[in-house]
């Protein structure tokens, strides 16, 4: 191999780009960072599945239904972690903050509009006069 060829085989192992990941919203795991993107369809499948049974669930079960939602989101960014890595690093202190994320993450989901108006806002309260126009 020439001398320049090995110069650009060093540069590029040695500069070599990380993947590009979706932008998320930032979480811990145990002890580990992640930025979660929002969910792409196999992970609005996962969330679909999981809320059409959700009134039936244990709170064990819908701990578990969270954390198969996050995973869902999580492997778009990272495809080598498992359901097993997340259940087994998880902490039982960080369950409660990985649920307060879940809004936002359905949110940047396209599953809840931002500014979404309150039900009957902007409705004008009837006066109770009848309209004269006939």
């Amino acid at each position: 191999m020439g001398c320049f060829a090995s110069f650009v085989l060093f540069v590029v192992k040695k500069y070599q780009l990380e993947e590009v990941m979706i932008r998320g919203i930032p979480i811990e795991i145990g002890g580990k960072k992640y930025d979660m993107p929002p969910l792409g369809l196999d992970g609005l499948k996962v969330r679909e599945e999981i809320m059409g049974r959700y009134a039936e669930m244990t709170d064990f079960e819908r701990t578990e239904g969270m954390i198969e939602i996050v995973h869902a989101a999580l492997v778009r960014n990272y495809p080598d972690l498992t359901l097993q890595d997340v259940r087994r690093d998880i902490h039982s202190y960080e369950i409660t903050a990985l649920s307060a994320a879940l809004p936002a993450l359905y949110e940047k989901s396209g599953l809840k509009s931002q500014g979404e108006p309150q039900r009957g806002a902007g409705r004008k309260k009837s006066t109770g006069s009848k309209s004269t126009a006939e």
